[in-house]
C-alpha cells in the first residue's frame, strides 16, 4: 500500500512539473505575413515555388474524417498509397504569383473512403499571410482561412493552422507546411 501511494505522489509531482514545463516548451507563433513576403523578397530575388504538405480534420456525420494532401493529378487507384511512387507525390507546389501570392492546385485523400475519391482544390497564401481554399471539384467559392497561426518548423518551414466553416456539416482544421524553393 505504501508504494502504491509514493508511486502516486511521485506521477502526481513529475505529471505537475510537466504541465508546468509546458508552456515554455510550446512554439512561439510568428507573422505569417513576415515569413510568407520574407519568401518573396529573399536573396536570389524570391522563391519561385513553396512546397507544401497538409491536412484537414473534420467532426462531422457519425464521427468526422481526416485527409490529407497530394500533388495535383494524384490518384490513389494508380498509385497505391503504400508505394516508393506514391511517397514522391506526397507535397504539392505553389508557384510564385508576381510579388504578391503563391498559388498551387492539390489533391486531397481521404484514407478512411477506401474507395479511391479524391477532391481537387486550390491553394492559396497572400504576402499578408491571409490563406485561402477553394474546392475546384464541388465548384466551391474561395474560402478565407481563419483563426490562421503560423510556427517556424527547426529547418525554416512555415507552419500554418486555422479553420475553415462549412455551412451545415461544422468547422474543419486545416494545417499547411510550407518550404520555400529556389533556383540559383
Amino acid at each position: 500500500m505504501a508504494l502504491l501511494r509514493n508511486l502516486s505522489v511521485c506521477l502526481a509531482a513529475f505529471l505537475g512539473v510537466f504541465l508546468h514545463a509546458s508552456p515554455v516548451m510550446a512554439q512561439t507563433p510568428v507573422s505569417c505575413g513576415a515569413v510568407v513576403a520574407g519568401y518573396l523578397d529573399g536573396p536570389h530575388a524570391g522563391s519561385e515555388w513553396l512546397e507544401v504538405i497538409g491536412t484537414r480534420v473534420v467532426s462531422r456525420g457519425v464521427f468526422g474524417f481526416s485527409s490529407f494532401t497530394m500533388q495535383d493529378t494524384f490518384q490513389i487507384e494508380s498509385t497505391p498509397l503504400h508505394t516508393a511512387p506514391a511517397a514522391a507525390r506526397a507535397d504539392f507546389i505553389a508557384s510564385r504569383s508576381g510579388s504578391t501570392a503563391y498559388s498551387g492546385y492539390f489533391h486531397e485523400v481521404f484514407p478512411g473512403r477506401g474507395n479511391g475519391d479524391e477532391d481537387r482544390w486550390q491553394f492559396w497564401i497572400a504576402r499578408s499571410g491571409a490563406l485561402y481554399l477553394r474546392s475546384v471539384t464541388w465548384n466551391g467559392a474561395w474560402a478565407t482561412v481563419q483563426n490562421v497561426t503560423c510556427y517556424t518548423g527547426d529547418t525554416g518551414q512555415l507552419v500554418a493552422v486555422g479553420t475553415t466553416a462549412t455551412p451545415g456539416f461544422g468547422v474543419d482544421f486545416w494545417t499547411f507546411v510550407m518550404r520555400r524553393n529556389e533556383l540559383i
